[in-house]
């Protein structure tokens, strides 16, 4: 009943704001037959506006695409916190871990791959022959995740060839030299993460002691 109810209201628009003379029965039957969905709408509104709801429910119609520009537009906001299996994850995106890409696609792999690999690192002492700092066992947290995404964003923006002129501070993590590298400036994207995540739990013990240090001093 509803919907009969706006298809007569949409033709007795059309005789309001047209005119008997530019009544086009073929158009209305179009429109009509382009309706329901727009009818469904158009009550879900009403039906919010009713019940007092302020939420805007032609807001679920829009499908907005986030463009990139630069490097900072590539960050990812927020960090990814599900549980990821390690080497699952890495041999199902080795053509983009073994790159040195710098997309928005590819910086949301990196960041998943690193997360991972904190994960994995849960309960650990040492990581590729560096002990933690003090010697503690590694303790993973989610919130390690979001510091480790908030400094690297500061640092690099999780570009594997940022490169910075004055320093040559290189890649990733910003590893200064370039040359502490495994392979300096030709690492992959998963070589300079690994390194940076040694680096960052041998002389701080987590990424958010590492972040704590970076707003204090601007440098890690």
């Amino acid at each position: 009943m509803q919907y009969i109810g706006f298809i007569l209201l949409l033709a007795s628009a059309w005789l309001g704001y047209c005119g008997v003379e530019s009544f086009n029965p073929l158009a209305l039957l179009v429109a009509i037959a382009k309706a329901p969905a727009t009818a469904a709408t158009i009550i879900a509104k009403e039906q919010a506006f009713k019940q007092g709801n302020t939420f805007d429910v032609f807001a679920a119609d829009s499908n907005p695409t986030p463009t990139t520009s630069d490097a900072s537009a590539n960050d990812v906001d927020s960090a990814p916190s599900d549980a990821i299996n390690l080497g699952s994850f890495e041999k199902a995106n080795a053509s983009v871990l073994n790159s040195q890409g710098d997309t928005a696609a590819d910086v949301k792999v990196y960041q998943q791959y690193a997360s991972a690999l904190l994960q994995s690192l849960n309960g650990q002492k040492s990581f590729g022959g560096t002990t933690f700092a003090n010697g503690e066992t590694y303790h993973y947290t989610a919130t390690d995740v979001q510091d480790l995404v908030n400094l690297w964003n500061k640092e690099s923006g999780w570009n594997p060839t940022a490169d910075n002129p004055s320093s040559d501070a290189f890649g990733i993590p910003q590893a200064l030299p370039a040359t502490k590298l495994p392979d300096g400036k030709g690492t992959s994207a998963a070589g300079e993460i690994n390194w940076g995540i040694e680096y960052i739990l041998g002389r701080y013990g987590s990424p958010t002691n590492a972040w704590a240090h970076e707003t204090a001093n601007n440098w890690y």
